[in-house]
């Protein structure tokens, strides 16, 4: 008879010890599905597996790529890949092919650019030396601007979908 008690001692001191634990992981769980904008039922099911490689739920990856279409600077989104790198950690990438004409038009206003100043100067260019100058540095000028719009993407990106840590936007 003793020998039993022991037996169910220990199996109610198991009981309580993995109570807890269950307890723990549920919270857990449950945060990381807040965090990453899903319910617990959706994170469960789609979340990320420790085991495996997984892909971001489908509405989680049309809400990224939204993003982008919706975009005035965007003209095409293709080639969408998504994955998960860790728990709660996805990786996501996209081709994009920008409107020349409106990431000038942004880096025009951003850098207060005087349209009437900016022909003035080219007026004043005494050969095409100087010309040459100027058209490299105004390039430069294109090329930081079209950085910053891939960064200001990839942060509106990472905003709506914040499960997402690793954003790679390659232009097309």
């Amino acid at each position: 008879m003793k020998d039993l008690t022991v037996a169910f001692q220990v199996l109610a001191a198991s009981l309580v010890f993995e109570g807890g634990t269950m307890i723990v992981a549920f919270r857990q769980v449950t945060a990381s599905a807040r965090r990453a904008g899903l319910t617990l039922r959706e994170y469960v099911r789609y979340g990320p597996d420790p085991s495996a490689v997984q892909s971001i739920p489908e509405t989680r990856i049309r809400l990224a790529v939204q993003q982008l279409q919706e975009d005035d600077v965007v003209n095409s989104v293709q080639d969408v890949k998504s994955v998960y790198i860790g728990p709660d950690k996805a990786r996501f990438k996209a081709e994009v092919l920008f409107s020349g004409a409106k990431v000038a038009d942004r880096m025009h206003k951003r850098e207060r650019m005087d349209l009437k100043e900016e022909l003035e100067k080219v007026k004043a260019f005494e050969n095409e030396g100087q010309f040459a100058m100027y058209l490299k540095d105004h390039g430069d000028r294109v090329v930081d601007s079209l950085g910053d719009e891939v960064d200001r993407l990839e942060v509106k990106i990472q905003q709506k979908v914040p499960e997402v840590k690793h954003c790679d936007i390659e232009i097309l």
